[in-house]
């Protein structure tokens, strides 16, 4: 549930208000989200929403974040339009699939499939794995780069060794919250609409 929040938050309200003022409309939305929770008007409008409508919601969702995969690993190739937007996509590049990524692509989730049905503890996890090495070697050796300077490179990043295998995360912003901020900043009627379709998400 928290894949739609956190989207719409990075992508549509994050550019209009600082990182804060976001936390901030966070924070109200999770206040309005307790009040709706313990009058029990959230359990009346889930009781009320068919259980068709709930499903095809459901499928809807996984089909954006499936889209969103195949235009990361080069399944699908965003079309650029006089109009400048990416809207429209393609199978591959030039209508071909016939590239090193999304060759890897293909094979993780067939193999990621097989274990799944087979029903391997962790199949998912040791898919994830298995492609994250292979294509850490494939790049290694054929040097495919970026797609932005290679069309059949990688998409979305450069599989590479990484520097350490971890760290601390960066904490800087944690208890950084300004909650009327944003209000202040782009308008009451703009803020209150953003805290509206966070309650919504």
């Amino acid at each position: 549930t928290g894949l739609g929040i956190n989207s719409l938050l990075a992508v549509s309200i994050a550019p209009e208000v600082t990182w804060p003022e976001a936390m901030g409309l966070v924070v109200i939305d999770g206040i309005i989200i307790v009040l709706l929770a313990v009058t029990g008007f959230r359990t009346a409008v889930f009781n009320a929403v068919p259980a068709e409508l709930k499903a095809s919601i459901a499928a809807g969702i996984g089909c954006f974040i499936a889209f969103i995969g195949f235009v990361d690993a080069g399944f699908v190739k965003r079309i650029p339009d006089a109009a400048g937007t990416t809207v429209p996509v393609q199978l591959g590049t030039d209508n071909s699939i016939t590239t090193v990524p999304t060759l890897i692509f293909v094979i993780g989730v067939l193999l990621m499939g097989i274990l799944v049905v087979r029903k391997v503890p962790g199949g998912l996890l040791i898919g994830i794995i298995i492609t994250t090495v292979v294509s850490i070697i494939l790049e290694s050796v054929l040097d495919l780069g970026s797609s932005a300077k290679n069309p059949k490179g990688w998409s979305l990043s450069i599989p590479d060794i990484p520097s350490s295998v971890g760290g601390l995360p960066n904490l800087s912003l944690v208890g950084d919250v300004d909650l009327f901020g944003a209000f202040t900043r782009i308008g009451v009627l703009a803020a209150s609409v953003l805290v509206f379709a966070l309650v919504l998400s």
